[in-house]
């Protein structure tokens, strides 16, 4: 009565344990296409496999032993330990690539998991012939050998090692590859404690459940990764959809700026062009002549900024052109209006007055701008076409003269 309820006790928890474990890990196990995307996906998909026939064969377990068929038995619990085996071959298959391992580390777990299922294969092949993992009777009683211990330690110790394997990355590790450590952590040390416990009784199913427990911090962790992960592609999605509608825009203006170019070109290109046949057949007289001559010349430079133009872009798309960032010019109207801006405005640094203005003169707004404690240091250029005015200027406050017209040299000389 005792063995049958063990049995029945063994079976139930093994097929809530492979429910659970499909409803988990359903997507993992189906989406193939995924799983090929995802760093270890393939190996993390071929340590599920393993464990749903382990489970599988765990179900079957207590159903065998209840309806009395050694030989399916015997059968069945062998498979139930090869693959146990072959989840924790491809356990490590699926460390090494999940968390990036390289040089010895990655090698050693490799090397353990090679080693594990050597010895789980070939204890089950001498097995049969000894009885030294377990055996199986004419009535379903199974017994566990000593064989069984020692894998069951080695699986204990292997599990332990994973996670001591894990703490030394911790301190350096950031983001995802620090939750991946806590991963290995929290399943390893998880599994390592279901096998101790599993040890003492072999009609506990402490292993089946460990390792569902343990599939539940491996679904928590590896569902935060992939939505990083989709995240992630979300972002690069939305910078090439903008960088491509950046391109699309800027490709588009260029061909507007092109074809505003080509219609500008033949406006000075046309007057070069019947000016100069005009002056090849002579010109009425001396008056007319110049004019045709200062036509050509106007329309020249107006065709040099075009050409300047289109060289710029060309400058700007290979990187070559240099930007330079002209001051900004604020205008004002009159004195009053002047010296109001330059009140709300204390970025300005520079000011440039007429002597003859409305509602305030040049020599009212210097005067204000003197008295003003705030505006004092201001430099304040008198811009006028009377070269007689400069003393008038000195005299007045103001810094300086800029004789009109207004040249570019001019201006520079202010600041020299």
């Amino acid at each position: 009565m005792q063995a049958f309820f063990n049995a029945n006790f063994y079976s139930v928890v093994a097929a809530i344990a492979l429910l659970a474990h499909l409803v988990i890990d359903w997507k993992q196990l189906f989406d193939w296409r995924n799983a090929k995307k995802r760093a270890g996906g393939l190996e993390f998909r071929q340590f599920l496999v393993c464990l749903t026939v382990f489970f599988v064969a765990d179900v079957l377990w207590g159903f065998l032993a209840r309806w009395q068929c050694p030989r399916l038995l015997y059968a069945d619990t062998a498979t139930f330990f090869l693959t146990m085996a072959l989840s924790v071959y491809f356990w490590t298959r699926f460390i090494v690539a999940y968390m990036a391992m390289h040089g010895g580390q990655r090698g050693r777990l490799l090397w353990i998991g090679r080693v594990l299922l050597a010895f789980f294969v070939g204890a089950l092949a001498v097995n049969v012939f000894t009885g030294h993992f377990f055996t199986v009777d004419g009535q379903c009683k199974y017994v566990a050998g000593p064989v069984r211990q020692a894998a069951f330690s080695l699986l204990a110790a292997f599990n332990a090692y994973v996670s001591v394997a894990a703490l030394p990355m911790m301190p350096r590790a950031a983001g995802a590859l620090r939750r991946r450590c806590k991963m290995l952590i929290a399943v390893g040390l998880t599994m390592a404690a279901a096998i101790l416990v599993q040890l003492g009784d072999p009609f506990l199913p402490i292993y089946s459940l460990g390792t569902l427990f343990a599939l539940c911090f491996l679904h928590v962790f590896v569902v935060e990764d992939e939505r990083d992960e989709m995240h992630r592609q979300e972002l690069l999605a939305r910078e090439y959809g903008s960088r491509l509608e950046a391109e699309r825009r800027a490709n588009q203006a260029k061909s507007l700026f092109f074809s505003s170019v080509s219609h500008d070109i033949r406006t000075p290109l046309n007057a070069i062009v019947g000016y100069s046949e005009l002056l090849g057949h002579g010109a009425p007289d001396a008056a007319e002549s110049a004019r045709y001559v200062a036509t050509i010349r106007s329309s020249a430079r107006v065709l040099a900024r075009l050409v300047d133009d289109v060289l710029d872009l060309s400058k700007l798309e290979s990187g070559k052109l240099e930007i330079i960032e002209e001051p900004a010019v604020e205008m004002a109207r009159n004195g009053r209006e002047a010296l109001a801006l330059l009140r709300r405005e204390p970025s300005i640094d520079f000011v440039l007055t007429d002597l003859w203005m409305p509602e305030l003169d040049g020599r009212g707004l210097v005067q204000a701008i003197r008295a003003d404690a705030s505006l004092a240091h201001l430099p304040v250029h008198l811009v006028t076409a009377d070269v007689e005015a400069r003393a008038q200027a000195t005299a007045g406050g103001f810094t300086g003269l800029l004789l009109k017209p207004i040249t570019l040299d001019g201006l520079l000389s202010l600041f020299v």
